[in-house]
């Protein structure tokens, strides 16, 4: 496996963590090592076409813990 697919897959778990933990991104992103501002960029390009269905519920587990901050 290459470093970059890796990465990938890397990133991938840590999509899945925060859908399954209903975590925050920046909680997934300390939790991977992975910076931020990378996962926010992988979740909003490539994890959309890798599974719309828990791209889609991770949108809405982010605006329920948003709306419930405020």
């Amino acid at each position: 496996m290459t470093e970059n697919s890796m990465d990938f897959y890397i990133k991938i778990d840590a999509c899945l963590f925060m859908y399954n933990m209903n975590c925050s991104l920046r909680c997934a992103a300390e939790n991977f090592c992975v910076p931020r501002s990378t996962l926010h960029r992988f979740l909003h390009t490539e994890f959309k076409t890798y599974n719309n269905e828990i791209y889609h519920e991770i949108l809405s587990q982010q605006k329920r813990r948003k709306h419930n901050r405020y």
